[in-house]
């Protein structure tokens, strides 16, 4: 059975098995070096596969195990702990390669990473829902300066759109409670998209992708929620959307060894694909409430 071999978010080809013993003889291949073959459910690192294991130097099982962990890039997988999810974050923000040039990616190990982004977040949700009245009354007040009647009824709506404390309560929990299965679910997507490019990544280690990339993208882009006058804000928003795609592209790209270009392509082609659904569905229910009436 073939291997697919990867190293610092390059692959370096497909292989058979006595290919790859060779390779590790000689130095071509390293134990860090991440590999990947059907029927596996995310890469690993060559140093963990059973059929490598003579390969390795003479060495006690702690040892082994100590050096093995020592070859993990993720700070996160080295350690968990409050440290090491920032360490992380700053990985994926500024060196996304380096940082995730080996692991695991496991879904289970990373639910804790999700949910200490979750728990962080919900100052910021809290605080945001706090002037969400107060920014739909700007923005109301914005377009009836502009004094166009076409207007009217989104000024109407604005001024009247009132959230209730149980509900914004309500949303800010469940928002919180599953927050790691919301970014999974987008993972799906995610992962159906590239295996239309035809790139070997597995579902689980996709999630896991977006659990780094959107943590590093939400963290950072929750400080503006701290700018409550709306044009500071809505210009902050503006400013921030392209390095927010290109973050969480590139740190997406890192842990899956795909290109970024290919990332953003996916993302690219789901936008269009809702887009069309829904003037679809608002043509449709235009020319049946035409109908009706």
């Amino acid at each position: 059975m073939q291997i697919h071999v990867a190293r610092d978010s390059s692959s370096l080809g497909v292989f058979s098995v006595e290919e790859v013993k060779s390779g590790l003889q000689s130095g071509r291949f390293l134990m860090t070096d991440l590999a990947w073959r059907e029927g596996m459910s995310t890469w690993v690192m060559l140093a963990q596969w059973s059929e490598f294991a003579g390969i390795l130097p003479t060495a006690s099982t702690d040892a082994a195990a100590h050096s093995n962990n020592l070859s993990l890039t993720v700070p996160w997988e080295k350690s968990p702990s409050l440290g090491s999810y920032f360490e992380t974050i700053k990985g994926a923000l500024l060196s996304p390669y380096t940082t995730f040039a080996s692991g695991a990616f496991g879904f289970k190990q990373y639910i804790a990473f999700a949910y200490i982004t979750a728990l962080l977040l919900v100052p910021f949700s809290i605080f945001g829902q706090m002037h969400t009245a107060e920014i739909n009354l700007n923005i109301a007040e914005f377009l009836s300066s502009l004094d166009s009647a076409k207007f009217a009824d989104a000024i109407r709506q604005l001024e009247n759109t009132t959230t209730a404390p149980a509900a914004a309560w309500f949303g800010v929990i469940c928002y919180t409670v599953f927050y790691p299965f919301f970014i999974a679910l987008f993972g799906v997507f995610l992962w159906l998209g590239l295996k239309l490019f035809r790139e070997n990544v597995t579902l689980e280690q996709t999630v896991v992708a977006l659990m780094i990339s959107l943590s590093a993208v939400n963290i950072v882009s929750a400080l503006i929620l701290l700018t409550a006058p709306y044009k500071i804000y809505f210009l902050l928003v503006a400013l921030s959307a392209i390095p927010s795609i290109i973050i969480s592209c590139r740190a997406t790209a890192a842990v899956l060894k795909v290109s970024p270009l290919k990332v953003f392509g996916v993302w690219f082609l789901w936008g269009l694909v809702s887009c069309c659904c829904c003037f679809g569905l608002t043509l449709a229910f235009g020319v049946l409430a035409k109908a009706i009436m």
